[in-house]
C-alpha cells in the first residue's frame, strides 16, 4: 500500500464521517423545528381555549344580569299595580292588613306563574 492509497482512504473515510455528521445534524435540526411547531400549536390552542372560556364567562354574567333586570321589572310591576292598574304601594305602611293577606296570596300565585315561566318556560 502506497502513501497515496492511504491518503485516499483517509480522505474517503473523512468524507463518509462528515456526511454522517451532517445527516445527524439535519435530523436533529428537523426534530427541533418539529418540536417547536408542536409546542407553538399547543400554546395557541390553550390561548384560544382561554379566550373562549373568558367569552363564555362574560356571556354567563350578561345573561344573569339580564335575568335579574327582567325579574326585578316583573316584581316591580306586579307589586306597584293591581288588576285595574291604578294602585301603587310606596311602602309597607301603605298596605292594610287585609291587603297584606291578599298580597301574600297573590305573591304565591306570582311565584307559581311567573317564576315557573322564567325558569321552565311554561305557566304551570
Amino acid at each position: 500500500m502506497t502513501f497515496w492509497d492511504s491518503v485516499k482512504a483517509f480522505t474517503l473515510f473523512t468524507a463518509l464521517v462528515s456526511f454522517v455528521i451532517i445527516g445527524i445534524g439535519v435530523i436533529v435540526i428537523q426534530h427541533i423545528s418539529n418540536s417547536e411547531q408542536n409546542y407553538t400549536t399547543i400554546i395557541n390552542s390553550l390561548a384560544r381555549q382561554q379566550e373562549m372560556d373568558s367569552a363564555k364567562d362574560l356571556i354567563r354574567i350578561d345573561s344573569l344580569v339580564v335575568f335579574n333586570l327582567l325579574y326585578r321589572a316583573k316584581v316591580y310591576s306586579y307589586f306597584n299595580t293591581d288588576s285595574t292598574g291604578n294602585r301603587y304601594y310606596n311602602s309597607v305602611d301603605d298596605i292594610s292588613d287585609n291587603d297584606k293577606k291578599n298580597l301574600n296570596q297573590d305573591f304565591g300565585e306570582f311565584k307559581k306563574l311567573y317564576l315557573n315561566e322564567m325558569y321552565f318556560g311554561s305557566g304551570s
